[in-house]
């Protein structure tokens, strides 16, 4: 089975698993978990970095990227992934969390939008990274902070209240299903 064919399939079956409930527990246990670890330290923190991809802040992020890398398919591919996820959000009309929220957001939870997003700008630049960067030390530091920063942003969302865990795994999935639409054969030359 392809690649492409294994996040398609993981991003329905976690739709459909979302849809059906069964993630209540795994939701709930996960949540539980990772307030524990509330504090006002970790709330600044994490409220910060939610902000992040906030859509005025998305929008600044993509303008440095383009003016930085000069490659405005990143654009086309924001775009389409935050169409997507709309549609998505709109035929599951899934409630955000009923809990202690430290910010509050409208509209539906599933999936993930800054989950998908950040998976889709932050996805493209480590690819960009992998592909163009040629010191070992700037790429493999370049990529890590990256990748901390994607997960970051996607426990953030979490955290802050706004949505479940199955939220944001459907917004992973949803995002690297998207942006390996785009640019999956740019990855063949990494083998």
């Amino acid at each position: 089975m392809s690649k492409k064919k294994l996040l398609i399939i993981l991003f329905i079956i976690n739709t459909l698993l979302v849809i059906s409930g069964l993630y209540y527990k795994i939701d709930n246990y996960v949540y539980n978990f990772i307030i524990s670890f509330r504090s006002n330290v970790i709330d600044n923190y994490f409220l910060f970095i939610t902000r992040l991809m906030d859509y005025k802040q998305a929008i600044l992020l993509l303008i440095f990227i383009y003016l930085l890398i000069n490659k405005k398919e990143i654009f086309e591919i924001s775009i389409f992934n935050v169409g997507i996820n709309s549609i998505i959000k709109n035929l599951i009309k899934r409630k955000r969390p009923d809990v202690l929220k430290l910010i509050i957001q409208g509209g539906y939870s599933y999936p993930s939008g800054h989950s998908s997003l950040t998976c889709v700008i932050f996805g493209y630049l480590i690819v960009y990274v992998l592909l163009n960067v040629k010191n070992k030390f700037i790429k493999t530091s370049l990529i890590i902070l990256l990748i901390l920063l994607s997960i970051s942003i996607c426990i953030s969302r979490i955290y802050v209240g706004v949505h479940y865990f199955s939220d944001v795994i459907g917004g992973i999935l949803l995002g690297i299903n998207i942006l390996y639409l785009y640019i999956g054969d740019d990855l063949k030359c990494l083998k």
